[in-house]
């Protein structure tokens, strides 16, 4: 018996009963069917990443056996990146790049289609309030203040003559 091309359905325990008028069985053989891996469901083609974020980058895939994964940036691979999913945690520009992954199993590797993660850098904050030129006589308290939105964490740094006055941070 020919199975040509053999798939998962032709997997079980052959035999054959020959006769002439009186019969013979031979002996049962088991078709195993092994596969390399195949890749499911690929990871999201283009993901836009904001600086500071995060992101998970994931894959599905079957195949016969243990199957083994490698997680590669721009063809190279990533040191630990080894399940079927990456993540990316506090994003910067060096994450910037075409991510794929490679599948092992006994049988064969297959890679995934390259997922291209672009860092935005957040806007900059806004100023909503300015702070004010102000005259005061020597030995009075002055405070200078500002208000600001934006994403993220704001953080403020004052400065006199263009250099950071240390300690304020407020």
């Amino acid at each position: 018996h020919n199975i040509n091309p053999a798939n998962a359905s032709h997997a079980g325990v052959y035999g054959v009963r020959v006769s002439n008028g009186f019969s013979s069985t031979s002996a049962q053989a088991t078709l195993t069917i092994t596969a390399a891996p195949a890749i499911v469901t690929q990871p999201v083609a283009s993901q836009n990443v904001v600086a500071g974020g995060s992101v998970t980058l994931s894959i599905v895939a079957n195949g016969s056996g243990t199957l083994t994964y490698q997680w590669r940036k721009d063809g190279t691979n990533i040191d630990g990146a080894t399940s079927a999913s990456y993540a990316i945690t506090n994003a910067a520009g060096a994450h910037n790049g075409s991510y794929s992954c490679v599948v092992s199993n006994a049988y064969g590797s297959t890679t995934s289609n390259g997922a291209i993660l672009t860092m935005n850098q957040p806007p900059p904050p806004t100023i909503t309030t300015q702070s004010v030129t102000q005259t005061v006589v020597t030995g009075n308290n002055v405070t200078f203040s500002v208000a600001a939105t934006g994403t993220g964490t704001i953080t403020y740094q004052w400065r006199k003559d263009g250099a950071n006055i240390d300690g304020a941070i407020s």
